[in-house]
């Protein structure tokens, strides 16, 4: 995603949460044998389109530059930590 080009994952576990419909194609877990048609297929088409792959690319270099820069998850996290340590207990 940071070098801009879109992903191409199936849709479960980390990269499943991280890849929106405008930087990647999620396919979704099914028999070894569709899946990996599946993949081959997004892989093609985006092969095919140079303007989709483009698109899907800038998107992705926007939203690892947006979510995953060292700096912005330190300030996330920061905000985590006030969140929690300011909270008021539960009664």
């Amino acid at each position: 995603m940071a070098v801009g080009k879109p992903i191409v994952c199936l849709d479960t576990g980390g990269p499943a949460m991280h890849v929106t419909e405008e930087c990647g194609v999620k396919v979704s877990p099914e028999s070894s044998e569709i899946s990996a048609k599946k993949l081959a297929d997004a892989l093609e088409t985006l092969y095919l389109d140079r303007d989709l792959r483009q698109k899907m690319g800038a998107a992705a270099a926007k939203r690892a530059s947006e979510l995953y820069h060292w700096d912005r998850l330190g300030d996330r996290l920061m905000c985590l930590y006030n969140l929690v340590t300011t909270a008021s207990p539960v009664k």
